[in-house]
Order: structure tokens, then sequence, then C-alpha cells
């Protein structure tokens, strides 16, 4: 299994980011969603390079 960030450390972040008053688990959401996008732009650039 992947390390993921914390959430504190996702929170601030998202704090500077203004995005305040947010659960744990709005955070880990939005932290897992960015993982997903992450591995759809990976996988993408991968096979646009033959790589795949």
């Amino acid at each position: 299994m992947k390390k993921k960030l914390s959430i504190a450390y996702c929170r601030k972040v998202l704090e500077r980011s203004g995005k305040e008053n947010l659960t744990d688990e709005q955070v880990e959401r939005i932290r897992d969603a960015l993982y997903v996008i992450a591995d759809v732009q990976i996988n993408h650039s991968k096979s646009k390079n033959g790589f795949e």
C-alpha cells in the first residue's frame, strides 16, 4: 500500500488555500480524490509515451 500524506498536513495545505472548517472525513476524501487524479495522470502519461 502506498504511503499517503497525513490528514494534518493536507488540512494545512487546504487552509492556506482558504478552505477552512473542513472535517477530517472531508479532508480525507479530498486527499483520496487527488491521489486518484494523480494515478490517472501518471497512467495517461505512461501510455501516451509508450511505456504501457
